[in-house]
């Protein structure tokens, strides 16, 4: 949302003449931004002061992507060019008109969260489930084993049925979703977070 229309073009002709559009051009630009952070952007030292370092490095992810453009863009959001800035309304009003108000669909193991949105807010949830677990976990006066957590841990039955309560108590989009997928996306999540 931050680049001009100008050089946005010229990152998007290529996919555009395959046939793509605009949405699906968005959707798999940070698809692949996301596997390059990942992935591969510890391969990369573009905050390096050894100037043949950082064009060598850029020769590399210039060759990766194919376009130019988008490699000089993944190195500035690595470098942080892009933090704090604002969008322009000219931005904004695209991003509106592509997504419709729904916002970009955030995608968790080939899920597509209807409700959940972003990716703090995801996170969000996530950390409070997992201060959640503990107070399940301590309130019986016993230790956590983390080498034996598995997604079939007892404290994780305890701690869904306490958010089917809470789904139950004050119904919500959100909550309902959470409770939904919770044994396929946001308990193996948790058990990540938790090891």
């Amino acid at each position: 949302m931050l680049i001009d229309p100008k050089h946005r073009n010229r990152i998007y002709k290529k996919y555009r003449d395959q046939g793509l559009t605009d949405k699906q051009i968005d959707e798999k630009l940070a698809d692949q931004f996301k596997d390059f952070m990942l992935n591969e952007s510890g391969n990369y030292r573009f905050d390096t002061k050894n100037w043949f370092r950082r064009i060598y490095d850029f020769i590399k992810l210039w060759i990766r992507t194919g376009q130019y453009g988008l490699a000089k863009i993944y190195s500035a959001i690595n470098r942080g060019k892009y933090y704090g800035l604002k969008p322009s309304a000219e931005n904004v009003a695209r991003f509106r008109e592509i997504y419709k108000g729904e916002g970009a669909n955030m995608e968790v193991s080939g899920y597509k969260f209807k409700h959940i949105q972003t990716v703090k807010q995801l996170n969000d949830i996530i950390n409070s489930l997992t201060y959640a677990f503990f107070q399940v976990s301590f309130t019986d006066g016993k230790t956590i084993n983390y080498s034996d957590l598995s997604k079939e841990a007892p404290k994780f039955d305890r701690l869904k049925l306490i958010l089917q309560a809470q789904a139950y108590k004050y119904p919500s989009d959100v909550i309902n979703e959470v409770v939904e997928k919770f044994d396929s996306i946001i308990l193996p999540m948790l058990t990540v977070k938790l090891k």
